[in-house]
């Protein structure tokens, strides 16, 4: 799969990015860093609120939610495909992995999301 490099807001639901720099201004890069959004860290989006609100993103064993203003400024680039929900269970949407069982990940409840 070939990799690409933009933004955090435009990352699929589903999908897997490494964090490559994050452009704020200093107090919330600052944030945005301590949380885990450094450069190198994986981070996949889970899903996003309706009308262009929040995204919950899932980094370093967390799960976070991000203005779209915020997510616009993390730079990432995308390497692996978007997971999509079946029977319960989000799994790759690769048509090449799609019967194996070993890209099953749960979904996050929603109320197990904080935002900042």
């Amino acid at each position: 799969m070939q990799s690409s490099e933009q933004h955090l807001a435009t990352v699929p639901n589903g999908a897997t990015a490494f964090v490559t720099a994050v452009a704020l201004n200093r107090a919330t890069s600052s944030r945005l860093m301590e949380l885990g959004f450094v450069p190198g860290e994986e981070v996949t989006v889970l899903r996003r609120a309706p009308f262009g609100g929040p995204l919950l993103c899932h980094i370093r064993g967390t799960s976070i939610g991000l203005r779209v203003e915020e997510a616009q400024c993390v730079h990432v680039q995308t390497v692996k495909s978007p997971l999509v929900v079946r029977n319960g269970a989000m799994m790759n949407s690769d048509p090449v992995h799609e019967s194996s069982r070993d890209d099953v990940r749960n979904p996050v409840p929603a109320s197990e999301f904080a935002t900042h």
